[in-house]
């Protein structure tokens, strides 16, 4: 007997339009009325994958920043959070600036008013270009890196390089290289 439901918004419940369909909302509700757990497991931040799926009034667990955070949907309540612990942080945050890459780094600081924090004049690529109902918060919720003493920052979730796929392979061997040497 199936117990529960693990989806992905990106690819799967989210739409070309970055919307989730009235019908797929419907599929939820049964779901949920049938005893089956539904999970939402994304690499979007908490708070952006509840403002997709704030039609759905029932506190359903949200996997979210790739699994560094869980919490429910609608009661906000905490399961479990990974952060990066600081010092990695800061090893990969600065070999990333050293090999020309522009780190997006998700943090869990949403109650002081950001959950993105990105360095001053980097341009915001990604789902801040979506037209989605909550990108006006995503897009005030930016922290730069002049407000923000990144040695202090402990509440990193992940960091993520959008939009820099042929860049990644180059900061892959910078990578292995400051391993190995």
């Amino acid at each position: 007997m199936l117990k529960a439901v693990c989806l992905d918004l990106d690819g799967t419940l989210l739409d070309d339009d970055k919307k989730i369909s009235a019908r797929s909302f419907k599929l939820l509700d049964n779901l949920i009325e049938n005893g089956i757990e539904v999970v939402i497991a994304t690499g979007r931040h908490f708070y952006m994958a509840s403002g997709f799926l704030q039609p759905l009034k029932r506190d359903i667990i949200v996997c979210a920043n790739n699994g560094a955070m869980s919490r429910f949907k609608e009661s906000n309540k905490l399961i479990n959070v990974e952060y990066v612990k600081n010092s990695k942080f800061l090893e990969v945050y600065n070999k990333a600036l050293d090999c020309g890459m522009n780190p997006y780094v998700y943090v869990d600081s949403f109650v002081d008013g950001y959950h993105l924090a990105i360095k001053d004049g980097q341009p915001k690529k990604s789902h801040f270009e979506e037209n989605i109902a909550d990108k006006k918060i995503a897009t005030d919720c930016i922290k730069y890196f002049s407000q923000v003493d990144m040695n202090s920052l402990q509440t990193v979730l992940c960091i993520a390089f959008l939009d820099q796929k042929e860049k990644l392979m180059n900061f892959t061997d910078c990578l292995i290289k400051s391993i190995i040497w």
